[in-house]
């Protein structure tokens, strides 16, 4: 998801564009074809902050690379109930 956007998206150029991306979900971050490492690693080079939300458990979330994702980019990982 990411990739898709920072590829398919059109992002300001100008150094004062905020550019962020909010992911949510409930499975491993990890899931899909594209590294979520390289994914950050292009979202910082780009200058676009990763916020994650996990929907569930706050320490699942955080086995689960939610947190990672979110820190590789110099983003914020929340939690939420997903009841």
């Amino acid at each position: 998801v990411v990739k898709t956007a920072l590829d398919q998206l059109n992002w300001g150029d100008k150094q004062d564009d905020l550019k962020l991306i909010f992911i949510a979900g409930n499975e491993p971050y990890t899931q899909g074809t594209v590294s979520y490492k390289e994914a950050s690693k292009l979202a910082h080079q780009k200058d676009v902050t990763v916020n994650t939300i996990f929907c569930g458990d706050y320490n699942q979330g955080i086995s689960g690379f939610w947190k990672d994702g979110a820190d590789l980019t110099h983003g914020d990982y929340m939690a939420i109930n997903q009841n």
